[in-house]
């Protein structure tokens, strides 16, 4: 029974695990010459390379819209480089294109410029940006993910381990 105890306090100190679910804050950007707003957060897996969740809030005296990661304009059209800096867009493959209740919102990549964030209704000519980039915080919410290669072997040694012990019990 000592050596079930001395294997399972190994066990839990042999699984590595590794934070690769990071959700971001967007800082809050202002529209020069309007009084519109947008902030918000994303989930990314560092691991898998996908988008997990993503909510901008646009707001202001002209529009009040809240996306999500159904508004994306396609399913290609967010991209993130985790370079551990804290700028949003400022990569060469780096930024969102979201679109709902006629009213586009982009940034990064996805501006003709590139160092923008911007908006336009889907009837307008020019759209208003304002020359910056969100700035990019993790709000603490990090979730730890077992390493798949080290769980499997864990549970493999758990599986040996028990089917022994009971051989030695029911002896």
């Amino acid at each position: 029974m000592r050596s079930l105890t001395i294997f399972i306090f190994g066990l839990l100190l042999s699984v590595s695990a590794q934070a690769s679910i990071i959700t971001y804050e967007l800082s809050t950007q202002t529209f020069p010459g309007s009084t519109q707003e947008a902030s918000g957060f994303f989930t990314y897996n560092k691991a898998s390379k996908t988008l997990e969740a993503l909510s901008v809030r646009f707001f202001g005296t002209e529009f009040d819209i809240q996306y999500s990661i159904d508004d994306l304009t396609s399913s290609d059209a967010f991209a993130f480089e985790s370079n551990n800096n804290s700028v949003f867009g400022d990569g060469e493959f780096e930024g969102f294109e979201l679109f709902k209740a006629g009213v586009f919102f982009i940034t990064g990549r996805y501006v003709l410029n590139r160092d923008d964030t911007c908006y336009f209704p889907d009837a307008a000519d020019e759209p208003t940006c304002n020359q910056g980039l969100f700035l990019l915080t993790t709000s603490g919410s990090v979730n730890m993910v077992p390493e798949s290669e080290t769980l499997t072997l864990t549970l493999l040694a758990c599986a040996f381990f028990i089917a022994r012990s009971r051989r030695v019990f029911n002896a």
